[in-house]
Formats: C-alpha cells, structure tokens, sequence
C-alpha cells in the first residue's frame, strides 16, 4: 500500500478516530515524509507510532507540514534496515520529539550502526532500545536531562 504525499486530500475518512486515536501502526506500505507527517497531525492524541517494514519514499515534492504536536512518547520500529535511518533523520531535523524509540529486531550491534542510529536520531530522544530478532534487550540507553 502507498500512502500519499497528498493524503490530506482524504485524510478525514479517519475522522472518527481523529481525537481518540492514541497508537498508529503502518506496516508495510510506501510513505513520504510529508503524508507521514500529515497523519501524525491529524491524530492530536496520537502518542504511540509503530512502524513495521515500512519503506519510506525519499522523493517527495510535496514539502513536509510543520509539526502541531512535536512529542510522541515511544516510536516502535520493526524490521529496521537502511531505509529507516533517512526516515528517523528527517523526523528528528522536523523537531519530532520521542520519549522513547524501539528499534525492533535490530540487526548486529556494531559501533558503525550504532552510531549511525544515533546520527539518524539525534538529540530528540529520551530513551532508545536496540532489540535483538529473538526479543531480548541488545542496549538501552537513558539520556540525561538537559
């Protein structure tokens, strides 16, 4: 499935879930980051994203909403691989906040991907959680306050 960049065209067909809406999972579709960011202000309430095998469509015309609502409390990512890390980059150069970010079945834990999850991110986490494919934590991290 594809989800376009112009979804705020029929964006109210989820109106009855606009204000009570808390958790929105997208798996396996195609997403820009301005239609990404379109439902992510459409849901006020929205404070779980879970975001499983989603590939995200770098070329994107249509340029990216502001953010009404810069915080989302925990980002669960699944099946994450390369294409994620141009997603979680530009969510984080929006100003998109995450108390916590879940990095599902994450493959090996190696500095350069270490590192290149924490470039992808930012400073716009609290807390971040590398998942191994069989459940368990590979890493945890806090943040300290600022």
């Amino acid at each position: 499935m594809d989800i376009p960049s112009d979804i705020s065209r029929r964006i109210e067909i989820f109106s009855a879930f606009q204000y009570t809406l808390l958790r929105l999972s997208l798996c396996c579709c195609t997403v820009t980051i301005s239609a990404l960011v379109t439902l992510l202000n459409y849901f006020p309430s929205l404070n779980h994203l879970d975001l499983t095998n989603l590939i995200w469509n770098e070329v994107d015309a249509t340029p990216a909403p502001p953010l009404s609502h810069p915080l989302i409390e925990e980002l669960w990512v699944s099946a994450f691989d390369e294409n994620h890390f141009g997603l979680l980059n530009q969510l984080s150069k929006l100003g998109l906040v995450f108390g916590e970010v879940v990095l599902n079945r994450y493959p090996m834990v190696r500095p350069r991907n270490l590192e290149r999850v924490v470039n992808a991110v930012g400073v716009n986490v609290k807390r971040l959680r590398l998942m191994s494919r069989f459940g368990s934590v590979c890493m945890s991290s806090q943040a300290e306050p600022i």
